[in-house]
């Protein structure tokens, strides 16, 4: 995917009407922004409690003056998770909500199931998930209300950093995200924002496409810059609320404290018990002062943290400035690597369908041959039971043949004894033989040896020599006669 600049826009810079107390406060930045930007037709929000997010999603949609329908679903009677409270926290809520947000939103008390009903299937857009944490009730959330999503929806899942207290939707997250596009926020708590629908707005892709860049660090730095000022906005009401009632109640006891002394005064005659009266007034309007002062000091170290995040929000602005330089200078670079993975990937295609095809050939083959196996084997078998019959009537006829072999036996050791008996005969008569054979050859050897003498003599006799040319005329004249 190509990854491009992050876009960022007005109502992001927004400061919340409202702060009710919630972990939320550190996201209302990303709500606004991604109001501005999805423009969304319909929002449910799943978990709404003292109404932090669903508040600031409704101001987003007043400020960019927006068709949206916005609907908050919870029984308000909290869980596990959020604690168990009472009529108070819906009241509450509802004195802000009906004021401004009447015309366009609506409180639905009921369970998260039973608000299935009513509405339709791929009619939400924006979808808030932030009830029971667990593995389970989140998953079965997301799962129940899948189909009642658009195709450019987005889910947001609030507590993706939290692993305690049997929080289960960093688990859900982490599986989520190999199969939607998606982006992650770290602060408060973490927000998971899933991009459902396949039809997404430029921004909201150019956003999902910096998930595991390191260009994805600027952003989120930027909105944790963002949810730091609101987070800290909200502590520096807290202070200056209870330091407007730390004033009172100083006012309060010093109006007492000057009456006691009127009164101190008038009645000064009326002894010593009067006199430490005063006294007493006098030390604890000291130390109303000194809580006051201490209050104010307060006060005073809030407005400067104020002002050091709305700084640090600038600079942060100025980061993103460059960083956006950066992703365009990057841009074609990414589209080229892109574009060779793709063709990269349509080739392995090929190659996987080429090796898909031959697999099918083989398990063709392999089934004929597995087929000609079993008929091969049928046979096999009948011939194995034909040697086994064919086996017993030779073990049958080996035994009538045995005990003939054995009759037959017992007659040539008789021939075998009249044959031996015969041989010593003639093993003498042939020693006999022999030795007169080998007198005779022994003399026939020594006339041998006397020819050769005489005829070696002969050989190199000197008339032998002479005569030699007439023997080989004669030879010639012989071979004439004979041709």
């Amino acid at each position: 995917m190509k990854t491009e600049s992050f876009k960022p826009n007005a109502a992001m810079g927004l400061m919340p009407e409202d702060l009710p107390p919630s972990a939320w406060l550190g996201h209302l930045p990303f709500a606004f922004w991604i109001v501005e930007e999805q423009r969304p037709g319909t929002f449910v929000e799943l978990g709404t409690h003292h109404g932090a997010s669903y508040l600031g999603v409704c101001q987003a949609v007043r400020h960019c003056d927006l068709d949206t329908k916005c609907h908050a679903v919870d029984t308000w009677a909290g869980d596990e998770h959020s604690g168990l409270y009472g009529e108070e926290v819906l009241q509450q809520l509802r004195e802000l909500h009906d004021r401004r947000y009447s015309s366009f939103s609506s409180l639905l008390r009921m369970t998260f199931d039973e608000a299935l009903s009513c509405f339709d299937d791929g009619s939400i857009d924006l979808l808030h998930i932030d009830g029971l944490h667990t593995y389970e009730a989140v998953r079965h959330d997301f799962e129940s209300w899948l189909p009642k999503l658009s195709d450019r929806a987005v889910v947001l899942f609030h507590d993706t950093m939290v692993r305690e207290r049997g929080f289960g939707v960093w688990r859900l997250w982490s599986e989520l995200q190999d199969r939607y596009p998606s982006f992650e926020f770290q602060h408060s708590h973490g927000l998971g924002v899933l991009l459902v629908g396949k039809q997404q707005v430029p921004s909201l892709q150019a956003l999902a496409s910096l998930h595991g860049a390191p260009q994805a660090t600027v952003v989120q730095r930027l909105f944790e810059a963002l949810g730091d000022r609101v987070v800290t906005g909200q502590h520096a009401s807290n202070v200056e609320r209870f330091g407007d009632i730390a004033r009172e109640e100083a006012k309060r006891h010093l109006a007492e404290g000057e009456r006691a002394y009127g009164l101190l005064a008038e009645a000064r005659a009326s002894g010593d018990a009067l006199a430490r009266a005063r006294q007493a007034a006098l030390v604890e309007i000291s130390r109303l002062e000194v809580r006051v002062a201490e209050l104010q000091k307060h006060l005073e170290t809030a407005n400067a943290a104020v002002a050091h995040h709305l700084a640090s929000g600038e600079k942060a602005y100025q980061l993103l400035a460059l960083a956006r330089e950066d992703f365009d200078a990057r841009a074609s670079e990414l589209q080229r690597f892109a574009e060779a993975a793709n063709a990269s990937a349509m080739h392995h295609l090929a190659s996987g369908e080429q090796a898909y095809a031959e697999l099918e050939q083989v398990r063709g083959e392999h089934e004929a041959r597995v087929a000609d196996l079993i008929t091969q084997l049928g046979v096999a078998k009948t011939e194995c039971e034909r040697q086994r019959v064919d086996g017993e009537q030779a073990l049958l006829l080996q035994e009538k043949l045995r005990c003939a072999s054995e009759a037959e036996a017992a007659s040539l050791r008789q021939k075998l004894s009249a044959a031996e008996a015969s041989l010593e005969s003639l093993r003498a008569s042939a020693d006999r033989e022999r030795d007169g054979y080998d007198a005779q050859l022994a003399d026939f050897d020594g006339r041998i040896r006397d020819v050769s003498d005489r005829l070696r003599e002969v050989m190199a006799s000197t008339s032998w020599r002479i005569t030699g040319p007439l023997r080989q005329l004669g030879s010639l004249f012989k071979r004439a006669r004979q041709g």
